[in-house]
């Protein structure tokens, strides 16, 4: 008859291994497969997380105006005080009254019959032009315009300041302007208007550094184009 002593043995260790795990487990150990089963703890948002951000301004690079009188940005900003002080009337828009307004002569630019302009360096590093605009006889346009170099592939945000834009704002107040913020989440280009009848002042600027759109600190954002017009009543209507 053959010995059953081996599996006996052997069923022993068995029961012993089952008994072990058991023991085991009753005294504490780990469940792996209930701990596989566990809930992932989800992060929960920082405050600043989803607001939504000002969005890039996506405008064409601005070409780099030409060479033009090498001038301070305070001298830059007396000529602009001044030609916005000189403005009373749409009969100011010609090219004799801003040339007396800044103190520079324009001239056409790259043959174009509709613009007149004068363009030059600041001692700043950024650029500056002065443009007298005709589309029509009734719509005539000054533009003061800048060119920052770091702003043609920084998607709005340079870290170089022509004017700060507050400082611009609070002189337009200052000179009877009323102030509209007209920025907008999606919108190219960030901007204000002040108007003091019949002139009308579109402001467009840029910020130093990226801004969320609920919390923008004007105090970092700089003038990047001030374009002047006046509102010309319809013919026949009171002035």
């Amino acid at each position: 008859m053959p010995d059953s002593t081996p599996l006996k043995v052997e069923a022993g260790l068995m029961l012993c291994m089952l008994l072990a795990i058991t023991a085991c487990t009753a005294a504490g150990a780990p469940d792996v497969e209930a701990a596989r089963f566990e809930p992932v703890p989800v992060a929960t948002p920082t405050p600043t997380e989803g607001r939504p951000m000002i969005a890039p301004d996506t405008r064409p690079p601005t070409p780099e105006p030409p060479d033009g009188p090498q001038l301070t940005p305070e001298q830059v900003w007396r000529k602009l005080m001044g030609l916005i002080d000189s403005l009373r009337d749409e009969t100011d828009l010609n090219r004799g009254h801003i040339e007396r307004a800044i103190g520079l002569p324009l001239q056409q630019h790259d043959g174009s019959v509709r613009m007149t302009m004068i363009a030059g360096r600041t001692t700043g590093g950024w650029h500056y032009a002065f443009k007298l605009m005709t589309y029509s006889k009734a719509d005539r346009r000054v533009a003061f315009d800048v060119y920052v170099p770091e702003l043609s592939s920084s998607n709005g945000v340079a870290p170089t300041c022509t004017f700060p834009f507050r400082q611009l704002h609070d002189a337009l107040l200052a000179r009877g302007f009323e102030a509209r913020n007209l920025t907008a989440t999606g919108d190219r280009a960030y901007s204000w208007t002040f108007s003091r009848p019949p002139l009308v002042l579109n402001t467009y600027y840029y910020f130093l550094r990226p801004q969320e759109m609920d919390e923008a600190n004007y105090d970092e954002a700089c003038v990047d184009r001030v374009v002047m017009s006046f509102v010309i009543p319809a013919e026949g209507s009171a002035r």
